[in-house]
């Protein structure tokens, strides 16, 4: 299978990106603004104008670039909001915008995107961050809704906590590492699933708190995070 990855400098995309490659399949990864800014959209066009030119066009994408920066912490920075959004919604929308009308063209192919529980409640140290991730959630769930009867599906992934650079809690065996997203993900490219929450426990821990009040869910998380 042809799969293209987005994010694969580190942590999760790398993972995948080794992962995926020893089970044989045909990889290309984008490791990030140096190599590709997936929230430039003339420069995503031109990436996938050459991967035509060369007649690889991906059986899947595998969504995964992003960034959690501090736009709240010394006061609300927009700048740092808007590039969070551009990247972590925008560099999605760019590569469905590119690749969606050869997939429809073929009548197959598979997108998946990498959201967060995070999406679920607001974040005490950033304010774009789950908010990106609430977002690209629902689009993925809205392309789902109008092309998958055409052939191409769109997953959303919803993670919780997950042990790499990004993450600020403390190791235990209910945080796995990247190397287990990875192998889940070469689980849905076969499934196709529209939507998966991983791993179990934690992500449904964060679904039966979203029944509590913002600043309650904030200080069960604190706690569990010590």
């Amino acid at each position: 299978m042809k799969i293209l990855i987005t994010g694969t400098r580190s942590g999760i995309g790398k993972a995948t990106e080794q992962y995926l490659a020893k089970q044989g399949h045909d990889i290309r990864g984008i490791t990030g603004h140096k190599a590709l800014d997936v929230s430039d959209r003339q420069a995503v066009g031109t990436y996938c104008r050459n991967l035509r030119a060369t007649n690889w066009l991906p059986d899947a994408v595998i969504l995964n670039a992003g960034i959690f920066p501090d736009d709240v912490g010394s006061g609300f920075s927009r700048a740092n909001f808007d590039k969070t959004f551009a990247i972590n919604v925008g560099g999605a929308i760019n590569f469905i915008e590119e690749l969606l009308p050869d997939m429809l063209t073929r009548g197959s192919g598979h997108f998946i995107g990498i959201a967060s529980t995070a999406a679920f409640r607001p974040n005490a140290l950033a304010i774009s961050y789950p908010a990106s991730k609430a977002a690209l959630g629902l689009a993925m769930r809205g392309f789902d809704l109008h092309y998958r009867d055409r052939g191409v599906a769109f997953s959303t992934v919803y993670l919780g906590p997950i042990a790499t650079e990004m993450y600020e809690g403390k190791k235990s065996t209910f945080v796995p590492n990247p190397e287990g997203v990875a192998i889940m993900l070469c689980k849905l490219l076969a499934s196709k699933k529209t939507v998966v929450y991983y791993p179990f426990f934690p992500t449904m821990l964060s679904r039966v708190l979203t029944h509590f009040s913002d600043n309650t869910y904030l200080a069960i998380r604190k706690y569990l995070l010590k």
